[in-house]
Formats: C-alpha cells, structure tokens, sequence
C-alpha cells in the first residue's frame, strides 16, 4: 500500500473519526441542555461573585497582583 491509497485510507479514517467526534458532541450537547435552567434574580437579590487577588502567571513579576473576576451577575 502505497502513494493514493495511503492517503485515501487515511482520509476515509479522518472522515470516520471526525463523524464520531461529531455525534459523542452533539449527544454532550443535548445531555446539558436538558439540564439547564434558567436563572432569574430580583431586584436585592444577593449575589455571589467569586474572584481572586493573586494568580500564579509564570509571564507576570513575582509580587504583581491584579484581581481576577470569574464571573459578573
């Protein structure tokens, strides 16, 4: 097996692993749909906002600090 044919079965396993990927993706997909809700909040409600004043960042100074937010309500 030479040349073309190397190449056709190597596009024809291509193929075959980007189908599989596709549906074990699509399959993730409509597990966590079913399990999302929707979150309401009313005026005065409490949030939790979590975040961090230090982060290990290998490119930054060492004694550097900058908050990081995780998530904004």
């Amino acid at each position: 097996m030479l040349g073309p044919e190397l190449v056709e079965e190597a596009s024809q396993r291509i193929s075959v692993i980007r189908d599989r990927l596709l549906t074990a993706q699509s399959r993730q997909r409509s597990y966590a749909d079913r399990r999302r809700r929707d979150l309401e909040f009313d005026v005065g409600d409490s949030l939790f906002a979590g975040f961090s004043l230090e982060r290990s960042d290998p490119v930054r100074e060492e004694g550097e600090v900058e908050p990081l937010i995780h998530r904004i309500f």
